[in-house]
């Protein structure tokens, strides 16, 4: 038996064929990586062959000569679609990473040059976590799930207009009549604890906020292709409550505006997989639930058993489907296996899980190492602990007034 697994390989390809000393560099910056270098595409190929295609990340540069970058990495992707595959682009992106699931992680020269390493390790790890058999025959014929809706899109090209106003917002809603009751009817609802009756779009957006709603549309969008798929245990009403508080908690875990907004939308969507299980087998989503219910076993553990895969993977798999940031696909995907995340930028994940377990620990009487508190440490988050279970036990004591 092999103690000592290969190291995990990347193949460069780039028709600017960098000088010996520019890769040697490279090379070193990308340690413990297996380095492979071309200069063109039918090299690259030649090379992918030789290695019986045993290459974890394929890297192509801008310019490939006469083959467009993105046409070489889906011929490679439809060769073996186990190998991640980066794009370098010229020119900078929104946020300098981007990535669709079945497609090319995209960054620009400037984000490769400071943060390759990181990249690779990313792209690996989410490849590794969601190309399974399990994951593909849980969601690999998602076909009662229509693409996702287009609200969703309007509401993130609004966010990003410093002009938009709460009336705009309002009116994207209201065009989504189904989107417009169950925004009214949340609004309304005991969780928000409103002196009065709300019934104007535009004021329950402001109530909400924006993030709040792109995380509702997104799971009612889910609940709705279950209309005639109700299985035991799962409400959409308790679902979208604990996902709002898990949200909302994030959001204060976490010092800056940014990182909040993402801790947020993460909260609102990491258990998004679950809704997907449900749909796909609600027979076995109705075992997992009353197995939880009266073991209290740890429900990763007793999807996996069941399923073979669990809810934070499947989530994953769906919003990268539809194309969700990368930081929120990887925020879904870890926050039950904290360990895996590659890189540094821990400090999201860090707050969600931390909003999740306190819950649990506080609420429900879960055991207190449900808390990874060396994940949290590794995050530099240790000393905000404290701080964090005394706003979970103020949330705890509003939700029971």
């Amino acid at each position: 038996m092999n103690m000592n697994p290969r190291p995990k390989r990347a193949l460069f390809v780039d028709a600017t064929n960098p000088s010996t000393p520019d890769r040697l560099t490279r090379e070193a910056e990308l340690a413990p990586w297996e380095v492979h270098w071309a200069n063109s595409a039918d090299t690259a190929l030649a090379e992918l062959h030789r290695t019986g295609y045993d290459i974890d990340v394929l890297v192509c540069g801008a310019r490939l000569g006469a083959l467009d970058a993105r046409a070489f990495a889906a011929q490679v992707k439809r060769i073996h679609p186990r190998i991640e595959t980066v794009l370098v682009e010229e020119h900078g992106l929104e946020g300098g990473l981007q990535w669709t699931l079945g497609e090319s992680f995209v960054i620009d020269q400037a984000t490769a040059r400071r943060e390759l390493k990181t990249v690779l390790e990313r792209a690996s790890g989410l490849s590794a976590l969601m190309n399974t058999p399990a994951v593909a025959r849980i969601c690999g014929s998602l076909d009662r799930l229509p693409p996702v809706p287009r609200t969703y899109w309007a509401l993130i090209q609004a966010a990003g207009d410093a002009n938009t106003s709460v009336a705009d917002i309002g009116r994207i809603v209201e065009a989504d009549p189904a989107m417009s009751a169950k925004v009214l009817q949340l609004v309304n609802s005991a969780f928000f604890g409103l002196s009065r009756r709300m019934t104007s779009i535009s004021q329950a957006v402001g109530i909400l906020g924006i993030n709040l709603l792109k995380g509702l549309v997104l799971t009612a969008h889910v609940f709705k292709a279950m209309d005639d798929v109700r299985p035991r245990g799962l409400s959409l009403e308790h679902f979208q409550n604990y996902s709002i508080r898990i949200a909302r908690l994030a959001r204060k875990f976490v010092v800056t505006r940014e990182l909040g907004d993402e801790a947020f939308t993460v909260g609102m969507v990491h258990d998004i997989g679950k809704l997907v299980l449900a749909l796909r087998q609600p027979a076995d989503f109705e075992r997992v639930m009353d197995r939880i219910a009266q073991t209290g076993d740890d429900t990763p553990v007793v999807e996996r058993e069941v399923f073979g895969v669990c809810h934070s993977e499947v989530g994953a798999f769906l919003l990268a489907t539809w194309g969700l940031p990368i930081s929120v696909v990887e925020g879904v995907a870890f926050h039950h296996d904290l360990d895996l995340i590659p890189g540094t930028q821990r400090e999201v994940l860090a707050a969600v899980h931390a909003a999740d377990a306190l819950t649990g620990i506080i609420s429900c009487g879960d055991p207190e190492d449900r808390l990874n508190l060396r994940f949290i440490e590794s995050a530099s988050l240790l000393g905000e602990v404290e701080r964090w279970r005394k706003l979970v036990q103020a949330d705890v004591e509003l939700q029971v007034g």
